[in-house]
């Protein structure tokens, strides 16, 4: 066996020195020396990257480095049981012998920084794992706005090669000027349209840190991004059956609790123009007619514009009645006059019984979906409503209503006479009231029965419906008394009229049949005056008393009531 050469005292000292582990080898990786630290290294032979070093090092002398790890069974309170060094073998030449050499290794442990290098790589694919898992992709932009990082998943349907190094102002829709790829300022969950692959518009929440060079400057951003169109959608969907259902509840509670129909309606319009954002609003009745039931208007909404939407819903609503069924449209829509208008017919039993017509402002955009299906939901509860408006006013129309005469009874009289009298005193026009009753009547029930004297009743009521003017109003107050109501008219228009009413005293004949004493009238009238304050029922009292003259002076004929003395007060 060749004997190992002599250690330099000087590489003796360096070895004896360091810290790290040391050895002095000769080039076939026999230890020929080693310092305190270098304990560790197996008696019996080097761990073989070491040797194979040593080795390689020796004939070439040239210095290496190498990595070698110690077994559990040797090292102590290493990671995983287990010590990884790095060293570095470096050839000496000694003067002895020519060709002859030792090496010096130096070794210096590594296993917590391997360790933590290997956690830092577990924990950063990890963390980049989570955050393509919890959010649609990552990104990060420079000084410029140009995508120079985004997540491996890519984003809204790009590829992530084809994202990166892309403007990111072209994601934004046309006309955004607000780019939350260039933010200097932090953005936490703010929610932003971007387009997607096929140029749609999707809803993302969007994170952003600004990214900030040492002096301070401004050079880009990073942040995640969360696509939640689907979200958005779902959360409008429940906003919209929201105001749908509360639409409907109040229409409902407004159909319950309004006692008078036309307030009813009124609710139910300004329910509906609130719903949609339209200051105009109209519900239209029809009967076989389409007329005007009840509107509402904001403040900003004119009577003009009420009117307009009247004139057109009545000629649209009237077309799309005149459809069939199947062909109708569910929403008509138009413009005009610088609105957008919107008519929906209203069924009920199956039949059309009115409209439900909207209009807003076209620079308010045109109605949407979410518009046209609030209308329809509307529409069978408007229907509701509508039908108990008109069963309301049939109600209303009976109570007012003669059953045999179709003329208006007493009550109604009074209710449509009495404004048309508070009124004169501001026309200053004069109108006249007659009171008419029909002479030797009772001989007729008793000879040939009420049938026959209901059919002179008859008779007499179809007469003054058809002779009086629209403006005039015609009742029968009870019994064979009746009352004519002649508006804006003279002394001699009333008497006028009076003698037309004695000249039907032979029709009348024709009808009761023979009787010992012929049918007549007698009429008393009344002259309204402007200058004096009388009520209806005063006038009903000396129209009265003045036909009860004509009785006495023979019947048949007419009186006219003496003027008041007493003027008006105030």
């Amino acid at each position: 066996m060749e004997e190992a050469l002599p250690v330099a005292p000087e590489i003796l000292s360096l070895v004896d020195r360091s810290s790290l582990l040391a050895v002095v080898t000769d080039a076939n990786g026999r230890v020929i020396y080693r310092n305190a630290p270098a304990a560790v290294l197996p008696e019996d032979g080097l761990p073989d990257p070491l040797e194979d070093a040593i080795l390689a090092a020796g004939e070439t002398g040239d210095a290496r480095v190498v990595t070698f790890d110690l077994p559990p069974a040797r090292a102590s309170g290493g990671l995983d049981g287990g010590r990884l060094f790095e060293a570095h073998v470096v050839p000496l030449f000694n003067s002895g012998a020519a060709g002859m050499r030792q090496l010096l290794v130096t070794a210096r442990e590594i296993t917590l920084e391997v360790n933590l290098c290997n956690m830092l790589t577990e924990s950063r694919k990890r963390y980049k794992d989570l955050v393509e898992c919890s959010v649609d992709f990552a990104w990060e932009t420079d000084r410029n706005g140009i995508l120079s990082f985004v997540s491996s998943m890519g984003a809204l349907g790009f590829p992530a090669r084809w994202l990166e190094g892309l403007d990111s102002r072209s994601l934004l829709p046309d006309g955004e000027e607000t780019n939350p790829f260039t933010s200097q300022e932090p953005l936490n969950e703010a929610k932003f349209r971007l387009k997607d692959h096929n140029g749609d518009l999707a809803t993302v929440s969007i994170c952003v840190v600004p990214i900030f060079n040492d002096d301070g400057n401004w050079i880009g951003a990073r942040g995640v991004c969360r696509d939640i169109t689907l979200i958005c959608e779902h959360e409008d969907a429940l906003k919209q059956a929201r105001e749908r259902a509360h639409l409907l509840n109040t229409l409902i509670k407004s159909i319950r609790d309004c006692v008078d129909p036309e307030s009813m309606l009124r609710e139910a319009a300004r329910q509906t123009a609130n719903a949609l954002d339209a200051p105009l609003c109209a519900v239209m009745r029809y009967t076989p007619h389409v007329t005007l039931t009840a509107s509402y208007t904001h403040d900003d909404g004119s009577q003009e514009g009420v009117d307009f939407l009247t004139k057109y819903a009545e000629r649209q609503v009237s077309r799309m009645i005149g459809l069939p069924q199947d062909l109708a449209q569910p929403i008509f829509e138009t413009t005009g006059r610088g609105l957008n208008m919107a008519a929906v017919l209203t069924r009920h039993n199956h039949k059309i019984n009115g409209a439900l017509c909207v209009a807003r402002p076209m620079e308010a955009g045109p109605w949407t979906e979410k518009d046209r299906s609030l209308l329809l939901g509307v529409t069978d509860y408007l229907a509701i409503a509508i039908a108990q408006f008109a069963a309301q006013e049939k109600l209303k129309m009976l109570a007012r209503t003669d059953d045999l005469t179709g003329l208006m009874n007493r009550r109604g009289f009074i209710e449509q006479v009495e404004p048309r009298l508070a009124a004169l005193s501001r026309t200053r026009r004069r109108s006249a009231l007659l009171y008419i009753d029909l002479d030797n009547f009772k001989q007729i029930n008793d000879r040939y029965g009420h049938d026959r004297g209901d059919a002179v009743l008859r008779t007499l009521g179809i007469y003054l419906d058809g002779h009086t003017r629209g403006s005039d109003y015609c009742a029968r107050l009870g019994g064979d008394e009746f009352a004519i109501w002649l508006d804006n008219t003279t002394e001699a228009g009333a008497v006028k009229r009076a003698e037309e009413l004695l000249e039907l005293a032979d029709q009348l004949n024709e009808i009761a049949g023979e009787t010992d004493v012929p049918l007549s009238l007698s009429v008393g009238i009344v002259i309204t005056d402007p200058e004096r304050e009388e009520t209806l029922g005063t006038l009903l009292d000396r129209a009265d008393q003045a036909m009860y003259g004509v009785k006495r002076r023979g019947k048949s004929s007419f009186v006219l009531a003496p003027p008041v003395t007493m003027k008006r007060t105030g």
